[in-house]
């Protein structure tokens, strides 16, 4: 027969369990935090992982070769250390004329490279069942 205490121990352990479950990860709760990992892959040339990444409207256009080889020839810098930095984040539910309803967000980021002035990245996120997925990415000089 269980004592007071070894069930007591066991409910305690169980609720830690189901709060673990309920707890969104950093992928779920923060598109920035997404993107930073996302735009890591890139600069580390996994552009295979980085396409897992994305969603399948950003496949409708592209497909992975034709995205990979586009990167590797637009993508020529490497991001000095410590030169990336978060400019904004933005979550809607709407996303210009796209007419599917979810929670979309922007995150724009500022890269500088050793030899390069400060490019500004635009990143575009669609929130769906599995979590953040990639939807949009552009850059330029600013």
């Amino acid at each position: 027969m269980r004592t007071k205490t070894d069930c007591f121990v066991l409910l305690i352990f169980v609720l830690l369990l189901v709060c673990t479950a309920c707890t969104p990860s950093a992928q779920d709760s923060d598109p920035a935090k997404f993107v930073e990992t996302w735009l890591q892959l890139l600069d580390s040339s996994k552009y295979t992982e980085a396409w897992d990444m994305t969603s399948d409207e950003f496949r409708e256009n592209r497909t992975m070769p034709q995205w990979s080889k586009m990167l590797s020839a637009s993508r020529n810098y490497k991001p000095a250390p410590g030169g990336r930095k978060i400019v904004s984040t933005t979550k809607d539910t709407t996303l210009n004329d796209l007419k599917k309803k979810g929670l979309y967000a922007t995150v724009i980021v500022d890269t500088r490279s050793d030899s390069d002035p400060i490019w500004t990245e635009y990143v575009i996120l669609m929130k769906d069942e599995s979590g953040w997925k990639i939807i949009g990415h552009h850059f330029s000089k600013k």
